[in-house]
């Protein structure tokens, strides 16, 4: 998930350094130098204690005086101050190659890691005073001795001055004579806030420099040279986005940060980059930068993704919603926004996101609740319960006692509800599914289902895939009408399905006529050959055994045991309908998947000639279209499956089976499918078995 972002850079120093208090002799120039060239020409000073005045310095270190006559730094500001600033200047105003330029006493102020190539590579920058200059020393920090760290007083000699001819970058990319007078200086002192600033025009005079600077990010990052990334933004200083003003960052800081376009961000104290005429603030560091503010989501911005809603036991505490940007270049902040269940935005149990929740490009939020085993961006309260809901929404722009004007994403599940059969279970959104119009698909119930076995969380093991990636959900099965029989009494009717390739039903549609008579419910999955019996009428206690009817078997065709249920199929997942029976003169029994597309189909009548139904009709007409039944030997009539002609290409005889669940059905002759009538027999039922003729697949 998101890093956690903290202000301020954290660098390990080297070896510890026997500087101490000034006593009127500097530890550069008192005669006991080593690792470097003493600039008065010998390896070693004269054990004096003092220049004999022949140094390029004139004996005068920039630290407290002439010949070092005072503590260090009794003088003002750490550092050598405006001398120093020239020596610097004097560097980036000399020409290319080699150089014998001195600078003393100047403050490291950031030390630069290597990412990338060439001036990628590491390096260090040096100044003197707030308003600059500074230099770039283009030199591997690790190859000094005592190491580089920031905050140091130094002094350096340049030899090789270089103008690099690709980004305009002048910088020491090599130097001698490298001594560290102190450390410890607090090298916020030396940042600029730049935010009023035109840096683009005023780069020459703010490069290298220690800036701090609040920009809005106004596009997603790209590209910006070998390991980096950067974002076009804005200032107070340079109000229109342009690809000469940009926020520079490492990739390995971009990957997996909340950085993305609408945001506020607090830049620095970090040097100022370039790239030619570019001015590119950088962080070269998570601590460089902190996001301050994002934008709110607008509608379809962010998705609902994931949902755990049932539990065993109490479900309070325990619940939890994940919420996924799309975006590939977008941040979004929830502060401020809500989230709610069916009750609404101003339902007593919505949730105000009260403080910052940053969803970076790609990245998912979970709220939780505080027992879920979750480490959640925000607690859900044990008040906002899913399992009684039928929907969760997030709204934003929302106002104090009112309503949402914005409202972020919603799933309503009210039209086909998740199943309440699997306990410490959650219910997820397909893989798929979770793209930049995921706030529409996910509309689509029957592309959420159960996570999938193997997908757990916490100490409990419960599944669920929380504040990650969803895995797939099953693919849509293949499903076949196996066996009606239309004709028991009481509308105790019956109708197997038939499983041809396993995958999910969820959202299925079992049509009579026009008429939907039962739609499967989320996380149903079934095997190949598994098999299906819908039972009709199921208010009725005649048709349920004497009492209520079963509850529906989604986990295995065992959950509702005919020993206990004497209406149920022990080889069959059974499910039950609230319609009140299949009519049993000419109808059309159907499949539809939740697209409706038509996947099975079955003209049935009583009479071989004779008038039909509109209904029945219509239902033939959509089933022809979709090549899901015709006359035997294919096609469809000129007029279509109308009155005689629907009764004629219709399996017969709809109202000559038997008056019970045990006598005669029409059902298929053998595992092909023809699309037509000849597909089909009358014979003595066999639901919950293969029928004659059948074998498995």
């Amino acid at each position: 998930m998101r890093k956690s972002l903290s202000l301020g850079i954290v660098l390990a120093l080297g070896a510890a350094l026997a500087v101490g208090c000034d006593d009127g002799v500097d530890p550069a120039d008192a005669g006991m130098d080593t690792g470097v060239t003493d600039p008065d020409g010998g390896t070693e000073d004269s054990g004096t204690g003092e220049d004999s005045g022949t140094d390029e310095d004139s004996g005068t270190d920039m630290d407290g005086g002439p010949d070092d006559g005072g503590v260090m730094g009794d003088a003002g500001p750490p550092g050598g101050g405006a001398a120093t600033s020239a020596q610097i200047q004097a560097v980036l105003d000399a020409a290319d190659g080699a150089v014998d330029l001195m600078i003393d006493d100047a403050i490291v102020t950031y030390v630069k890691p290597a990412i990338g190539t060439e001036l990628d590579g590491a390096g260090f920058f040096v100044q003197a005073e707030q308003m600059g200059p500074a230099l770039f020393v283009g030199v591997d920090p690790t190859g000094l001795s005592p190491a580089v760290a920031p905050g140091q007083v130094v002094d350096l000699r340049v030899t090789t001055r270089t103008t690099d001819t690709d980004s305009g970058i002048v910088f020491a990319s090599a130097i001698d004579m490298w001594n560290v007078d102190s450390e410890g200086v607090d090298v916020s002192t030396l940042a600029q806030d730049v935010s009023a600033v035109d840096l683009v025009a005023n780069l020459p005079l703010y490069f290298g420099e220690l800036i701090t600077l609040t920009a809005t990010t106004e596009t997603g990052f790209g590209f910006a040279g070998s390991g980096f990334s950067a974002a076009q933004i804005t200032s107070a200083g340079f109000a229109t986005a342009d690809t000469s003003f940009r926020f520079r960052v490492p990739d390995s800081v971009l990957d997996g940060s909340q950085l993305g376009s609408g945001c506020t961000v607090q830049i620095g104290p970090t040097p100022l980059w370039q790239f030619s005429a570019d001015a590119q603030p950088s962080a070269w560091r998570d601590g460089d930068y902190v996001i301050t503010d994002c934008q709110e989501p607008a509608a379809g911005e962010l998705v609902i993704t994931e949902i755990g809603y049932n539990f065993a036991g109490s479900d309070a505490d325990l619940e939890f919603i994940e919420i996924y940007n799309p975006s590939s270049s977008a941040s979004f902040d929830l502060n401020g926004c809500r989230l709610a269940d069916s009750a609404g935005f101003t339902g007593m149990d919505a949730l105000d996101i009260a403080s910052s929740l940053i969803l970076g490009p790609g990245q998912y939020a979970t709220i939780a609740g505080s027992m879920s085993e979750i480490m959640g961006d925000a607690t859900l309260p044990a008040a906002l319960e899913f399992e009684g809901s039928d929907a969760a929404s997030i709204g934003c722009a929302c106002t104090a006692g009112a309503d949402c004007a914005v409202v972020v994403d919603t799933v309503d599940w009210s039209t086909m509800s998740f199943p309440a059969e699997m306990d410490d279970v959650s219910v997820q959104l397909d893989a798929a599914a979770v793209g930049t119009d995921g706030a529409t698909t996910n509309d689509l119930l029957s592309l959420w289902c159960l996570t999938p076995d193997g997908e757990t969380y916490g100490a409990m093991g419960r599944r669920g895939t929380p504040g990650a990636a969803n895995p797939a959900c099953s693919p849509p099965a293949v499903v076949r009408v196996n066996e009606i029989n239309a004709n028991i009494t009481g509308g105790c009717d019956l109708v197997e399905l038939r499983v041809v390739s396993g995958g999910s039903l969820a959202g299925f549609e079992l049509r009579e006529r026009t008429s939907t008579v039962l739609t499967f419910p989320l996380g149903f999955n079934v095997a190949t050959n598994d098999l299906i019996v819908v039972h009709f009428d199921s208010g009725d206690t005649a048709c349920t055994g004497g009492g209520a009817a079963p509850a529906d078997e989604v986990l295995t065709p065992a959950d509702q045991p005919a020993l206990t249920f004497p209406t149920n199929y022990d080889g069959a997942f059974d499910f039950y309908s609230s319609d009140s029976g299949i009519t049993s003169t000419d109808n059309v029994i159907w499949l539809r998947d939740p697209a409706g597309v038509v996947i099975d189909a079955v003209l049935i009548s009583d009479d071989a000639t004779g008038t039909a139904a509109g209904s029945s009709e219509s239902a033939a007409a959509d089933v022809a279209m979709a090549g899901e039944w015709t006359m035997v030997g294919g096609g469809v009539p000129a007029g279509g499956f109308v009155d005689d002609d629907f009764n004629a290409h219709a399996v017969q005889d709809s109202n000559a089976t038997g008056s019970s669940a045990s006598g005669e059905s029409l059902q298929r002759n053998d595992d092909d499918d023809m699309n037509d009538r000849d597909d089909w027999v009358q014979a003595a039922s066999s639901f919950g078995v293969f029928n004659t003729g059948q074998s498995p697949f």
